[in-house]
C-alpha cells in the first residue's frame, strides 16, 4: 500500500501527474484544480490511496489527509466512483462538499458531473451521519425517515431514491430472511440496491 508519494513532477496532465520517486515514475490521479497549478520540476508531497475500477486500478493523490478521507467516504457510496469523487472535490472543495452534505444541499451536489438525483440523495443519506449530522436534524430526503425500525427506514430511503414501495419493501424483506446479519439501515440500503439492480 502506497500512502505517501513525495518527489518531483515529471509530467502534468489535465487530472493527474507523473511523479519521480527515486527514479520511479508514478502516475497519480489528482484533482483537476490542483493539477492545473503544477509544472514539471515542482516538488510535491501527496497522500495517496488505490482505487479499483473495472479496467484496473488507479492511484489518487491529495494534498491533505482530510481530502483523502473524504474521497474514501464518497467512493464507499454506491454509484460514486473515483472520477466522480475527485470531480466533486475539485468543484466544491473539501469544505464546500462537507457543507453541502451537512446542509442537505442536493442541488449543489447535482452540479457535479456524474452526480444525478439518485446518487445525490444517497450521498446525503449515507454521509450526513458520518459527517456528524444528528439523525433528528431536518435533511432530505425526508421520506428516508418515514416508517419504523431498520427495515421501515431502509424501505423509505429506497423510495426516496426512486424505487416504488412494493419493490423496495420486497427487497428489504428478502434481505431480512437471507442476510439477517445486516442490521443497519445503511447496510440494508447498499445490499438492496445491489439486489434491485439498475432502475428501469
Amino acid at each position: 500500500m502506497i500512502s505517501i508519494v513525495s518527489g518531483a513532477v515529471l509530467v502534468v496532465e489535465r487530472d493527474g501527474a507523473v511523479i519521480d520517486v527515486n527514479g520511479l515514475g508514478l502516475c497519480v490521479s489528482l484533482l483537476s484544480t490542483y493539477a492545473a497549478t503544477l509544472s514539471p520540476g515542482d516538488r510535491v508531497l501527496l497522500h495517496t490511496i488505490f482505487s479499483r475500477r473495472q479496467d484496473g486500478v488507479s492511484l489518487s493523490g491529495f494534498t491533505s489527509r482530510e481530502e483523502l478521507e473524504l474521497f474514501s467516504l464518497m467512493t464507499e457510496t454506491p454509484g460514486v466512483g473515483a472520477p466522480t469523487a475527485r470531480a466533486a472535490l475539485a468543484m466544491l472543495g473539501h469544505d464546500g462538499f462537507v457543507d453541502a452534505i451537512r446542509r442537505g444541499n442536493e442541488p449543489m451536489l447535482r452540479k457535479v458531473p456524474g452526480i444525478g438525483p439518485r446518487v445525490a440523495a444517497l450521498l446525503l443519506l449515507t454521509l450526513r451521519p458520518r459527517l456528524g449530522v444528528e439523525r433528528g436534524e431536518d435533511s432530505p430526503p425526508t421520506a428516508a425517515r418515514r416508517g419504523g425500525g431498520v427495515h421501515g427506514k431502509a424501505t423509505a430511503a429506497l423510495q426516496a431514491l426512486g424505487w416504488n414501495k412494493r419493490d423496495a419493501a420486497e427487497a428489504v424483506e428478502a434481505l431480512g430472511s437471507t442476510s439477517p446479519e445486516i442490521v443497519t439501515v445503511e447496510g440494508l440500503i447498499r445490499a438492496a440496491l445491489a439486489a434491485l439492480g439498475p432502475q428501469r
